[in-house]
Protein backbone atom coordinates (compact mmCIF):
# COMPACT_ATOMS: atom_id res chain seq x y z
CA UNK A 1 0.00 0.00 0.00
CA UNK A 2 2.89 2.03 0.92
CA UNK A 3 4.24 2.19 -3.23
CA UNK A 4 0.89 2.78 -4.32
CA UNK A 5 0.35 6.28 -2.32
CA UNK A 6 4.29 6.76 -2.91
CA UNK A 7 3.40 6.66 -6.91
CA UNK A 8 0.32 9.00 -6.64
CA UNK A 9 2.45 11.64 -4.25
CA UNK A 10 5.21 11.27 -6.67
CA UNK A 11 2.72 11.89 -9.54
CA UNK A 12 0.77 14.88 -7.64
CA UNK A 13 4.59 16.26 -6.61
CA UNK A 14 5.85 15.96 -10.19
CA UNK A 15 2.86 17.87 -11.20
CA UNK A 16 3.09 20.29 -8.80
CA UNK A 17 6.81 21.13 -9.41
CA UNK A 18 6.83 21.18 -13.21
CA UNK A 19 3.77 21.81 -14.45
CA UNK A 20 4.57 25.00 -16.29
CA UNK A 21 1.98 26.69 -18.57
CA UNK A 22 2.41 26.89 -21.89
CA UNK A 23 5.03 30.47 -21.62
CA UNK A 24 3.54 33.60 -20.41
CA UNK A 25 4.98 36.79 -19.70
CA UNK A 26 3.99 39.12 -17.28
CA UNK A 27 2.01 42.33 -18.66
CA UNK A 28 1.30 45.74 -17.23
CA UNK A 29 -2.09 45.52 -16.34
CA UNK A 30 -0.80 44.16 -13.64
CA UNK A 31 1.88 43.75 -10.83
CA UNK A 32 3.65 41.01 -8.51
CA UNK A 33 5.37 41.72 -5.52
CA UNK A 34 7.04 39.04 -3.03
CA UNK A 35 5.22 39.26 0.16
CA UNK A 36 5.26 36.40 3.26
CA UNK A 37 2.54 33.84 3.16
CA UNK A 38 1.07 33.32 6.54
CA UNK A 39 2.31 30.35 8.04
CA UNK A 40 0.31 27.26 8.67
CA UNK A 41 -0.43 28.40 12.38
CA UNK A 42 -0.91 32.08 11.71
CA UNK A 43 -4.29 30.78 9.41
CA UNK A 44 -7.64 28.49 10.92
CA UNK A 45 -5.44 25.95 13.41
CA UNK A 46 -5.77 22.57 12.48
CA UNK A 47 -2.55 21.90 14.08
CA UNK A 48 -1.35 22.93 17.42
CA UNK A 49 -1.06 26.51 18.97
CA UNK A 50 2.41 26.82 18.28
CA UNK A 51 5.20 25.55 15.27
CA UNK A 52 6.17 23.13 17.59
CA UNK A 53 2.78 22.09 19.71
CA UNK A 54 0.46 18.94 18.82
CA UNK A 55 -3.44 19.45 19.12
CA UNK A 56 -5.35 18.20 21.78
CA UNK A 57 -6.46 15.35 20.23
CA UNK A 58 -2.63 14.12 19.18
CA UNK A 59 -1.35 14.57 22.94
CA UNK A 60 -4.53 12.27 23.44
CA UNK A 61 -3.04 9.57 21.40
CA UNK A 62 0.37 10.06 22.89
CA UNK A 63 -1.02 9.58 26.44
CA UNK A 64 -3.29 6.81 25.31
CA UNK A 65 -0.01 4.69 23.88
CA UNK A 66 2.00 5.70 27.07
CA UNK A 67 4.16 7.92 24.10
CA UNK A 68 3.92 11.34 25.84
CA UNK A 69 7.02 11.30 27.66
CA UNK A 70 8.90 10.06 24.34
CA UNK A 71 8.32 13.81 23.19
CA UNK A 72 11.78 14.52 24.69
CA UNK A 73 13.50 11.45 23.10
CA UNK A 74 15.44 11.40 19.85
CA UNK A 75 13.00 12.37 17.41
CA UNK A 76 13.09 9.39 14.74
CA UNK A 77 12.37 7.06 17.68
CA UNK A 78 9.69 8.60 18.79
CA UNK A 79 8.44 8.61 15.00
CA UNK A 80 9.11 5.12 15.19
CA UNK A 81 7.27 4.10 17.92
CA UNK A 82 4.08 5.86 16.21
CA UNK A 83 4.80 3.87 13.15
CA UNK A 84 4.58 0.58 15.41
CA UNK A 85 0.83 1.49 15.99
CA UNK A 86 -0.39 2.40 13.30
CA UNK A 87 1.31 -1.07 11.90
CA UNK A 88 -0.80 -3.01 14.78
CA UNK A 89 -3.38 -0.57 14.94
CA UNK A 90 -4.39 0.92 11.35
CA UNK A 91 -6.98 3.20 11.62
CA UNK A 92 -6.80 7.05 9.68
CA UNK A 93 -7.09 9.23 13.58
CA UNK A 94 -3.17 7.21 14.41
CA UNK A 95 -1.94 7.93 10.66
CA UNK A 96 -2.74 11.46 10.96
CA UNK A 97 -1.24 11.97 14.41
CA UNK A 98 2.15 10.67 12.63
CA UNK A 99 1.54 13.51 10.13
CA UNK A 100 1.30 16.35 12.68
CA UNK A 101 3.75 15.04 15.18
CA UNK A 102 6.17 14.63 12.18
CA UNK A 103 5.23 18.15 10.96
CA UNK A 104 5.70 19.12 14.83
CA UNK A 105 9.48 17.83 14.74
CA UNK A 106 10.26 19.07 11.40
CA UNK A 107 9.44 22.86 12.65
CA UNK A 108 11.86 22.05 15.61
CA UNK A 109 14.66 21.11 13.87
CA UNK A 110 14.56 23.08 10.40
CA UNK A 111 17.16 25.76 11.29
CA UNK A 112 19.48 23.66 12.92
CA UNK A 113 18.72 20.38 10.73
CA UNK A 114 17.48 20.94 7.18
CA UNK A 115 18.44 17.64 6.24
CA UNK A 116 16.51 16.27 9.03
CA UNK A 117 13.60 18.12 8.70
CA UNK A 118 13.53 17.03 4.98
CA UNK A 119 13.17 13.66 5.92
CA UNK A 120 10.37 14.74 8.97
CA UNK A 121 8.08 16.57 6.37
CA UNK A 122 8.83 13.83 3.85
CA UNK A 123 6.83 12.07 6.43
CA UNK A 124 3.81 14.17 6.96
CA UNK A 125 3.28 14.81 3.08
CA UNK A 126 3.19 10.61 2.91
CA UNK A 127 0.90 10.04 5.63
CA UNK A 128 -1.43 13.24 5.16
CA UNK A 129 -2.10 11.40 1.78
CA UNK A 130 -2.98 7.86 2.81
CA UNK A 131 -4.93 9.63 5.36
CA UNK A 132 -6.80 11.25 2.53
CA UNK A 133 -6.81 8.54 -0.02
CA UNK A 134 -5.95 5.14 0.93
CA UNK A 135 -8.77 3.12 0.25
CA UNK A 136 -8.63 0.98 3.60
CA UNK A 137 -9.79 4.28 5.20
CA UNK A 138 -13.02 4.79 3.06
CA UNK A 139 -15.56 3.61 5.06
CA UNK A 140 -14.07 5.92 7.95
CA UNK A 141 -13.28 8.98 6.27
CA UNK A 142 -15.17 12.21 7.54
CA UNK A 143 -14.95 14.87 5.17
CA UNK A 144 -16.42 17.07 8.26
CA UNK A 145 -14.08 16.39 10.61
CA UNK A 146 -11.78 19.35 11.13
CA UNK A 147 -8.49 16.58 10.68
CA UNK A 148 -9.80 15.85 7.26
CA UNK A 149 -9.21 19.93 6.12
CA UNK A 150 -6.08 19.50 8.43
CA UNK A 151 -4.52 17.03 6.67
CA UNK A 152 -5.28 19.29 3.41
CA UNK A 153 -2.78 21.81 5.00
CA UNK A 154 -0.36 19.41 6.37
CA UNK A 155 0.11 18.55 3.28
CA UNK A 156 0.83 21.40 0.97
CA UNK A 157 2.40 22.85 3.91
CA UNK A 158 4.73 20.10 4.58
CA UNK A 159 5.41 19.43 0.95
CA UNK A 160 6.05 23.17 0.34
CA UNK A 161 8.99 23.23 3.29
CA UNK A 162 10.12 19.83 1.59
CA UNK A 163 10.50 21.41 -1.54
CA UNK A 164 12.10 24.69 -0.52
CA UNK A 165 14.97 22.40 1.49
CA UNK A 166 15.41 20.80 -1.50
CA UNK A 167 15.54 23.77 -3.13
CA UNK A 168 18.10 25.35 -1.21
CA UNK A 169 20.64 22.37 -1.79
CA UNK A 170 20.50 22.97 -5.83
CA UNK A 171 18.52 19.58 -5.55
CA UNK A 172 15.16 20.65 -7.61
CA UNK A 173 16.52 20.68 -11.13
CA UNK A 174 15.31 18.30 -13.32
CA UNK A 175 17.14 14.89 -13.80
CA UNK A 176 18.24 15.48 -9.95
CA UNK A 177 17.45 12.95 -7.38
CA UNK A 178 17.46 13.34 -3.93
CA UNK A 179 16.33 10.52 -0.56
CA UNK A 180 14.44 10.92 1.93
CA UNK A 181 14.34 8.44 4.82
CA UNK A 182 10.54 8.07 7.26
CA UNK A 183 9.83 5.64 9.89
CA UNK A 184 8.54 2.89 7.03
CA UNK A 185 11.38 3.40 4.80
CA UNK A 186 13.66 4.93 2.48
CA UNK A 187 12.46 6.61 -0.51
CA UNK A 188 14.15 8.52 -4.04
CA UNK A 189 12.20 10.95 -5.20
CA UNK A 190 13.58 12.16 -8.82
CA UNK A 191 12.19 15.64 -10.69
CA UNK A 192 11.16 14.62 -14.00
CA UNK A 193 10.13 16.77 -17.00
CA UNK A 194 6.51 16.07 -17.40
CA UNK A 195 5.78 18.59 -21.22
CA UNK A 196 7.72 17.26 -24.04
CA UNK A 197 8.35 20.55 -25.41
CA UNK A 198 11.07 21.63 -22.92
CA UNK A 199 14.15 20.25 -22.04
CA UNK A 200 16.62 19.98 -18.88
CA UNK A 201 18.64 23.10 -20.35
CA UNK A 202 15.29 25.18 -20.48
CA UNK A 203 14.69 25.64 -16.51
CA UNK A 204 16.51 28.04 -14.74
CA UNK A 205 15.37 28.75 -11.17
CA UNK A 206 11.97 27.81 -9.61
CA UNK A 207 10.14 30.22 -7.56
CA UNK A 208 7.39 29.61 -5.11
CA UNK A 209 3.65 30.93 -5.88
CA UNK A 210 3.42 32.12 -2.04
CA UNK A 211 5.99 33.89 -2.32
CA UNK A 212 4.25 36.36 -4.70
CA UNK A 213 1.23 38.54 -4.69
CA UNK A 214 -0.43 40.15 -7.53
CA UNK A 215 -1.80 43.53 -7.28
CA UNK A 216 -3.50 46.31 -9.54
CA UNK A 217 -5.91 43.45 -10.89
CA UNK A 218 -9.82 43.18 -9.58
CA UNK A 219 -10.39 40.07 -10.41
CA UNK A 220 -8.67 37.12 -8.81
CA UNK A 221 -8.56 33.56 -9.97
CA UNK A 222 -7.43 30.76 -7.48
CA UNK A 223 -8.09 26.92 -7.83
CA UNK A 224 -7.89 25.12 -4.27
CA UNK A 225 -6.35 22.10 -3.80
CA UNK A 226 -3.96 19.52 -3.53
CA UNK A 227 -0.19 20.56 -4.67
CA UNK A 228 2.70 23.55 -4.48
CA UNK A 229 2.08 26.35 -7.77
CA UNK A 230 5.74 26.90 -9.06
CA UNK A 231 6.70 28.93 -11.22
CA UNK A 232 9.37 27.61 -13.51
CA UNK A 233 11.64 30.68 -14.92
CA UNK A 234 13.51 29.51 -18.39
CA UNK A 235 17.17 30.35 -19.12
CA UNK A 236 18.90 31.20 -22.33
CA UNK A 237 21.91 28.82 -23.01
CA UNK A 238 23.98 28.01 -26.36
CA UNK A 239 22.54 26.00 -28.98
CA UNK A 240 19.06 26.44 -27.84
CA UNK A 241 16.28 26.20 -30.24
CA UNK A 242 16.04 29.22 -33.09
CA UNK A 243 12.74 29.83 -31.78
CA UNK A 244 13.59 30.80 -28.26
CA UNK A 245 15.17 34.24 -29.78
CA UNK A 246 11.56 34.96 -29.67
CA UNK A 247 10.39 34.22 -26.55
CA UNK A 248 9.84 37.10 -24.25
CA UNK A 249 12.25 37.94 -21.66
CA UNK A 250 11.74 35.75 -18.00
CA UNK A 251 9.90 33.35 -19.78
CA UNK A 252 7.81 31.93 -16.87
Amino acid sequence: MEQCVLRRLRLILLIAVLAMTSGCALHHAGHVRPWAKPSLFLRPRFVGQSPTSLTQRTVQFLRQHNLDSSLNEDPRTLLQKVQKVIREEPQADNVYAYAEISYVLAKRVERSQPRLALDFYSGTVLKAYQYLFDPKFASTRNPYDPRFRGACDLYNDALEAALRIVRANQSLQPGTAFSVRTADGYWTLTCTICDRRWQAEDFGAFEFVSDYRITGLRNHHVYYGLGVPMIAVRKNYPGEPPAARYYPPDLS
